[in-house]
């Protein structure tokens, strides 16, 4: 009868442990794919501003040619 509940209390030590490396390896999964959104999103800002820069470049360019 001790031997039994001592086996079930590893096997659920054993359980509890899984989940818990689970989730850390799914904490890291999701920060992973987070980063990577984070830096996708830093790239669109800056490829939008350097479009932003370049029209008004042009813009100035054109205006500049109007008037001489």
């Amino acid at each position: 009868m001790i031997r039994k509940k001592t086996e079930s209390g590893n096997v659920l030590i054993l359980l509890l442990g899984a989940v818990f490396v689970l989730a850390i390896l799914g904490g890291a999964v999701f920060e992973l794919t987070d980063a990577a959104r984070v830096r996708s999103l830093t790239l669109e800002d800056r490829d939008r501003a350097m479009g932003a820069i370049e029209f008004g470049m042009e813009t100035l360019r054109q205006t500049v040619v109007q008037e001489f």
